[in-house]
C-alpha cells in the first residue's frame, strides 16, 4: 500500500494484516505526507524490503496511531542503497521513520525483525532537520511494548534513534543483537545517535541482549528514568569487546539519568570473548555523564570511565581502584567481594 498526501483510517476493530509483502521502501506500507488511524489490532509479518528502508512500515512526514494491539514479527530490510544510507538514512528491519511520528496507545510487540548491512533491527527513526520541531520524528508509547530477537548487522539491534522515543508505560528488550563481529556493531537493544531522548515512565527490562559495544544500550544522546515506577532491570546483556560496556556504554556526550526513587538492578551483565569475561556493566567515556540522582539503586554497578561521574547522591564516584567496585547503595567504591 502507498500512500501520499491521504488520511486512512481502519476503522473495523478485526486484525488489519499485512502479511508476506515485498518491495523496496516500506514492503507492506509507505506513506509520505499521510495520516494513518488503526483502530483494531494490526498483524505485519514476513514482509521484506530489498535494499531500501523499512521491512514493513516506511514512513516520511506521517502520522500514524495504533489504537489497539500491534504486532511486528519476522520482517526484515535486505541491505541499503549507499546514497540512501549516507545521505538520508537507512535502516528499519519492521519500520522507518523519518519526520513522522508514531504512537502505540495499547501493547505492542517487535518480534525477531531483521536489518541486514542496515541499522535497527525493528525500528529506525530519525529527522532530517534536527532544528525544527514540525521535521522532528518521535514515537510514543502509552502502554507496554516489547522487542523480542531483533537484530541489526550495524547498530541498534531492537531500536536506533536520533529523536524522541517515549515508552511511556514501560517496555522490555530480550534477546536482541547488533553485530559482534564489526566495531559498528553497538547497542544490542538501543542506539541512541546525538540528537535521540530515550525516556522511560514505566519498568524497563534489559535482558540477554549482546553487540560488540553497549551490549544493552549505546548512549550518544540522553536517556532517562522520569519517576517511581520506572525502575529497571540489566542483566544478561554482553559485550564481545571486554571494555565495550556490557550493559551500557555512554559516549561523548551521552548522558544517563537514573533517579525518582525507583530501584535499578545491573548484573551480572560481561564483557570479552567467551573464554575470559568480565563483569563491567557501565562503560563511560569521556564527555559522557552518569547521575542517579534517587540513592534506591539495587546492587553492585560496576562502573569504568575516564572520567568523574555524579552518582546518586550528587557526589562524585571517579573509577574505582584494582579490586574495587561502584555500589549504588553506598554511592561510592567498596572492596569487591
Amino acid at each position: 500500500m502507498h500512500l501520499r498526501g491521504a488520511t486512512a483510517t481502519f476503522a473495523s476493530s478485526r486484525t488489519v494484516q499485512f502479511i508476506g509483502n515485498r518491495g523496496t521502501y516500506g514492503a507492506a506500507l509507505k506513506a509520505q505526507q499521510s495520516n494513518i488511524q488503526f483502530n483494531g489490532p494490526v498483524l505485519a509479518a514476513d514482509n521484506i524490503a530489498n535494499a531500501g528502508a523499512g521491512g514493513a512500515f516506511h514512513l516520511v512526514l506521517s502520522n500514524v496511531t495504533f489504537s489497539a494491539r500491534a504486532t511486528l514479527r519476522n520482517n526484515s530490510l535486505d541491505g541499503c542503497r549507499d546514497e540512501w544510507y549516507f545521505d538520508e538514512g537507512c535502516g528499519g528491519g519492521a519500520m522507518f521513520v523519518r519526520d513522522s511520528q508514531v504512537t502505540h496507545a495499547e501493547r505492542a510487540a517487535y518480534l525477531r525483525n531483521t536489518a541486514s548491512g542496515a541499522d535497527g533491527g525493528a525500528v529506525y527513526i530519525f529527522g532530517l532537520s534536527f532544528g525544527s520541531d514540525s521535521l522532528n520524528s518521535s514515537l510514543l508509547a502509552t502502554k507496554v511494548v516489547t522487542f523480542n530477537g531483533n537484530s541489526a548487522t550495524r547498530a541498534g539491534g531492537a531500536v536506533w534513534m536520533a529523536n524522541a522515543v517515549t515508552f511511556a508505560g514501560g517496555a522490555n528488550f530480550l534477546s536482541n543483537s547488533a553485530s559482534q563481529e564489526e566495531s559498528s556493531g553497538s547497542g544490542g537493544a538501543v542506539h541512541v545517535n546525538p540528537g535521540g531522548a530515550l525516556a522511560f515512565g514505566g519498568p524497563a527490562t534489559f535482558r540477554n541482549n549482546i553487540a560488540s559495544t553497549g551490549g544493552a544500550v549505546t548512549l550518544r544522546g540522553s536517556m532517562s528514568f522520569a519517576n517511581n515506577k520506572s525502575r529497571s532491570c540489566w542483566v544478561g546483556n554482553s559485550a564481545s569487546v571486554t571494555t565495550g560496556g556490557a550493559a551500557l556504554r555512554i559516549e561523548a556526550n551521552g548522558r544517563a539519568l537514573f533517579g525518582m526513587l525507583a530501584p535499578h538492578n545491573f548484573g551480572p551483565n560481561r564483557g570479552g570473548p567467551l573464554t575470559d569475561r568480565t563483569e563491567l556493566d557501565i562503560k563511560v567515556l569521556a564527555g559522557g555523564s552518569y547521575v542517579c540522582d534517587s540513592g534506591q539503586g539495587a546492587g553492585d554497578y560496576n562502573v569504568e570511565g575516564n572520567l568523574c561521574a555524579a552518582s546518586c547522591r550528587m557526589r562524585q564516584s571517579c573509577k574505582c581502584p584494582a579490586g574495587q567496585v561502584f555500589a549504588a547503595k553506598q554511592c561510592s567504591c567498596q572492596r569487591e567481594v
